[in-house]
């Protein structure tokens, strides 16, 4: 019995502690910093920037992060001779000027969102199928298929190391190779 809280418990320090992108990243031609942002998220930035490609928000309600994204892309795409400083004195930045190049601006930045929200969706997929793989360890631990156990346990182990560092079903899978002998 003392093996089986031993599972339990190593199961339940690693449940939920992987959820998606958990680190640093570089994503994309812009290296986007995902971590930490769901595909949701992700989706939801998409959206937007194809709203703004649409040109479906007014200039006024650009904020001064979302400025500094199409000056970025527009630097990216090498469309320099769209990008002016304007106001005058302490007012004075630079912007995209140019109704055509704004929206090309934000149609690119729309498509870097929408692949980047694929990639967490395969990424959040992955820690959930690794999530129930450790589920199932767990379960075979406890009708005493220690095969089938541990075979779970190296999957989830073997789904996660592909990704990062922390690594949350490892000490599951030592708890449970000890049990096997």
């Amino acid at each position: 019995m003392a093996i089986i809280n031993d599972i339990w418990t190593a199961y339940d320090e690693g449940e939920g502690c992987w959820t998606g992108c958990d680190w640093p990243t570089c994503y994309g031609s812009l290296g986007l910093d995902l971590h930490g942002i769901s595909s949701y998220q992700a989706h939801q930035a998409a959206e937007h920037w194809s709203a703004l490609a649409r040109d479906e928000v007014a200039d006024d309600d650009i904020t001064t992060a979302e400025e500094g994204n199409l000056l970025t892309m527009a630097e990216h795409l090498r469309l320099r001779a769209a990008v002016v400083c304007a106001g005058e004195g302490a007012a004075r930045r630079p912007r995209v000027c140019g109704k055509p190049a704004r929206l090309f601006c934000a149609e690119v930045l729309a498509r870097e969102w929408e692949f980047a929200a694929l990639w967490l969706e395969e990424i959040e997929a992955d820690a959930s199928w690794a999530e129930h793989e450790a589920w199932e360890a767990v379960g075979a631990a406890e009708r005493g298929e220690w095969d089938g156990a541990l075979g779970h346990a190296c999957h989830a182990c073997q789904i996660e190391s592909g990704y990062h560092d922390c690594r949350p079903w490892r000490h599951l899978r030592e708890v449970i190779e000890d049990a096997v002998g």
